[in-house]
């Protein structure tokens, strides 16, 4: 697996923490993670079979074993376990320009707004 693929998984479940409102540090921890393994020179892979996981700077013990879970298994428990809890369509708002976790949840709370075409009938509804 590739870094940028293990940092992407960082990502999106800081995104997925975010969308339910969850812990800041960890959303915070999650993110720092993943610019850091996106830019990582030496694949995670080889670093993990020498033991240097930890040395990687802001890699702590929990984010360390959230590694070695993506690259024993391709996934991660957590990962999977938000997103059965939040409608992908969500995650699809959150990409469009402008919004992001903080108002992809609003548009969820406030106006049920769960995918594109839902957003898309919103925004017609208040223009009508």
């Amino acid at each position: 697996m590739q870094n940028i693929e293990v940092a992407w998984i960082f990502n999106e479940l800081a995104d997925l923490i975010e969308l339910k409102e969850d812990d800041f540090f960890k959303t915070r921890a999650y993110r720092q993670a993943a610019r850091t393994l996106a830019h990582l020179e030496q694949p995670l892979e080889e670093l993990s079979r020498r033991g240097q996981l930890s040395k990687i700077p802001g890699i702590g013990r929990a984010i360390e074993s959230k590694i070695k879970e993506i690259l024993e298994t391709g996934t991660l428990k957590k990962h999977q376990e938000l997103l059965q809890e939040i409608p992908p369509g969500v995650l699809e708002i959150k990409q469009l320009p402008s919004i992001g976790p903080k108002r992809a949840r609003a548009l969820m709370q406030e106006l049920g707004v769960t995918n594109l075409q839902d957003l898309e009938d919103a925004v017609k509804d208040r223009s009508s």
